[in-house]
């Protein structure tokens, strides 16, 4: 996978998987969770070889220049709180795929 893509799939794939867990049914909701977490480590794995082997990544997206259009940079601090982050979504999300059930009412 691209580096380009790599950085779009990341932020892209957790609202694709939201999605999925709206229109899944209640006992299959735990697929749209594992299908939307587990992906985020091999997506950032080559985020993480570009910048240990460049230093800094920087993509411009639709061509248009900083002042007007939007530039995603990524430097090693970067890269550590995107690792953080996902280890974090990555707990998060299995104590709640394994602590929701869909057969228990919602509230009192």
């Amino acid at each position: 996978m691209m580096i380009a893509e790599s950085m779009a799939v990341l932020v892209l794939w957790p609202l694709v998987a939201a999605c999925l867990l709206f229109l899944l049914p209640g006992r299959w909701g735990w697929l749209a969770v594992l299908a939307g977490l587990l992906p985020l480590p091999v997506v950032l794995w080559p985020l993480t070889v570009g910048v240990l082997e460049h230093g800094m990544l920087r993509m411009v997206i639709a061509d248009f220049q900083t002042p007007l259009g939007i530039a995603w940079q990524v430097d090693g601090l970067a890269l550590v709180l995107l690792w953080l982050n996902v280890l974090v979504i990555l707990l998060v999300g299995a104590y709640a795929a394994g602590s929701y059930r869909a057969s228990e009412p919602v509230g009192r």
